[in-house]
């Protein structure tokens, strides 16, 4: 029998290494000086979580993408193919992606 990889614990983790030095996840509250309060992202349209924070990342606006799981997934994986970046945007966001199972326990952990 194969064990799952993906589990809460482990998205908690992936969180804190990742996300936590600019993000939040509380249940209310905009978010840390750096960045949005992330959670209540899943179904939300991209750009909403940044104007709530009071902040503008144009080019995510500009995509109008659903964080729908598989959206998540890939931004978490490959963001550069979720909202290409152009010369010139700006934006502080310097992620460039985590692996699939650390992808998959971070959504895990977000859905709880």
């Amino acid at each position: 029998m194969t064990l799952v990889p993906f589990n809460v614990r482990r998205g908690q983790a992936v969180f804190k290494k990742h996300c936590a030095q600019c993000h939040t996840f509380k249940a209310e509250g905009r978010g840390s000086v750096r960045g949005p309060n992330l959670f209540g992202v899943l179904d939300s349209l991209s750009g909403t979580k940044v104007k709530q924070w009071g902040g503008s990342y144009q080019r995510l606006e500009e995509f109008k993408v659903t964080w729908t799981r598989e959206t998540l997934l890939l931004w978490l994986q490959r963001p550069a193919e979720v909202v290409p970046q152009r010369p010139g945007d700006r934006s502080c966001m310097t992620f460039r992606g985590i692996d699939h199972e650390e992808a998959h326990s971070w959504l895990l952990w977000t859905s709880f």
